[in-house]
């Protein structure tokens, strides 16, 4: 898939945390659907789910309607707001990363 950048959260006690805190850090309501998602302008959309490949680990997905620049822009900003916010592990990936697509990672904080 194209045009996505993903944020892994890992040791979130519950979805509906993670749906909160990407909320808070956009600045935008959540709606409802298949997922909860958000748009916080007219070229973004960021999708909060349960990892089908991974349990207990929460995927946000970001899908921008724009340039690579602004789309990182965007997922870097989802990221470093939940690595200040957070002690959750996170991992930031885009499908336009080499490799393995890993972009930034936080191991998570001892409790």
């Amino acid at each position: 898939m194209a045009n996505v950048d993903y944020v892994e959260v890992s040791g979130a006690s519950s979805l509906n945390d993670v749906v909160s805190a990407v909320s808070d850090v956009l600045g935008a309501a959540v709606l409802d659907g298949p997922q909860p998602w958000m748009t916080p302008d007219d070229r973004t959309r960021v999708g909060v789910s349960p990892d089908p490949e991974d349990a207990g680990t929460v995927l946000v997905e970001i899908y921008y309607a724009g340039g690579l620049a602004a789309r990182r822009r965007c997922a870097q900003s989802i990221f470093d707001a939940l690595v200040t916010r957070t002690g959750w592990g996170l991992l930031l990936t885009s499908d336009d990363a080499p490799g393995e697509g890993v972009v930034a990672e936080r191991v998570r904080s001892a409790a």
